[in-house]
């Protein structure tokens, strides 16, 4: 019997590839599409380089958890190779930069005859490292087919590696879910929230560099100039004791709050008055869709890529030029003063639905198999 025959007698087996379910936007959005895939009937693996991280409470019985325990993604390339001749998926899907390099060399190495797609989840920028971008530019031919979180990314893609366009397909995050809307009506046990006369500014992510909270940070001591507010950023990374430092410097010690990594974040999104983006980039910003689905307004710098694509250019929120304190400031101070309607950015948010989505994911998938 061959290969296309054996694989319409049974249930499709994905593997999702990822090094850890740390508190980011990529593991979260592989959280859900496994879930998904598992509870639509596909035998799903989800392979771990090291099983940790807080979203690992969130996926469900029905996805085989799968643990190559090493403790770096260069080591990892072994154990995967094992995995793939050992459970022989159907297709493999990689995501992060240098886990997508060793999902491309463990296909080529292992000779399994399996499809694979990489998630590019974030630009190549200045910033990115160099040898990441010297080996992608040897790797990037070698996969079965690319997905872009947004259009900036594809774009990026084309540019940096030279990729074709009909290589790449655009599927936005899967991020609009029901379960954020319960999720936003949760208490909040914060002294910000019950200040009466004071607006609550937010951001979430990870303490890195580049989410650029300095100049969120920057950005509100000019804000509390002209109005009595609060802000809080949740999230937890390297730049914690330098954003202390800095919040410190700024004498800015009981205006700003930073609780570290919160299971909730959208009960924090649907209470404060904005919520704000300060990336130097992204590749798609989850964090909008998700502030914008709990009715917060929201201000995002117009890195590249993806704010721009969920805003619209500014139709659902402002969009001020990257490391500008000033025009970030005036941003946020508008929109206190002048917010969107909430059942517009709910609305808007909506279109970034999970069952969209995992649709098109879904007809990647069949399109690689029939290959």
């Amino acid at each position: 019997m061959d290969r296309k025959k054996n694989i319409e007698n049974k249930k499709n087996h994905i593997g999702f590839f990822i090094s850890a379910l740390h508190g980011g936007g990529a593991e979260r959005v592989f959280v859900i599409l496994a879930n998904e895939f598992a509870e639509r009937g596909y035998i799903v693996d989800l392979v771990l380089i090291r099983k940790k991280g807080p979203y690992l409470k969130d996926v469900m019985e029905k996805v085989n958890i799968i643990d190559l325990n090493v403790s770096g993604v260069l080591k990892s390339l072994f154990p995967l190779i094992q995995y793939l001749r050992i459970k022989n998926p159907d297709i493999l899907i990689s995501t992060l930069n240098r886990v997508n390099l060793v999902a491309i060399a463990a296909k080529i190495i292992s000779h399994c005859f399996v499809k694979l797609i990489i998630r590019q989840a974030n630009c190549f920028t200045s910033l990115s490292n160099r040898k990441t971008k010297l080996l992608g530019r040897f790797l990037y031919h070698r996969e079965d087919a690319i997905v872009a979180i947004s259009d900036g990314v594809k774009k990026n893609l084309m540019e940096t590696f030279k990729l074709s366009e009909q290589k790449i397909k655009v599927i936005y995050n899967p991020v609009f879910r029901t379960s954020i809307l319960k999720d936003s009506k949760k208490e909040v046990d914060h002294p910000f929230f019950k200040e009466k006369g004071y607006k609550v500014i937010l951001g979430v992510g990870r303490l890195e560099k580049q989410k650029n909270f300095s100049l969120l940070i920057k950005a509100f001591n000019k804000v509390r100039e002209a109005r009595k507010v609060r802000l809080i950023i949740c999230g937890e990374g390297k730049q914690r004791e330098e954003l202390e430092d800095l919040i410190q410097e700024q004498g800015l010690e009981n205006d700003i709050s930073m609780p570290g990594f919160v299971d909730n974040p959208y009960a924090y999104m649907a209470k404060a008055d904005v919520f704000v983006l300060s990336s130097l980039y992204e590749g798609f910003g989850n964090v909008l869709v998700e502030a914008m689905a709990c009715g917060t307004p929201v201000v995002s710098t117009d890195c590249p890529s993806g704010p721009s694509e969920i805003i619209e250019k500014g139709k659902y929120g402002k969009l001020v030029p990257i490391n500008d304190i000033n025009s970030l400031a005036e941003a946020i101070l508008e929109t206190l003063d002048h917010p969107l309607d909430k059942m517009l950015l709910q609305k808007r948010a909506k279109y970034f639905s999970v069952e969209k989505s995992v649709k098109k994911y879904q007809d990647l998938l069949n399109e690689c198999i029939e290959k």
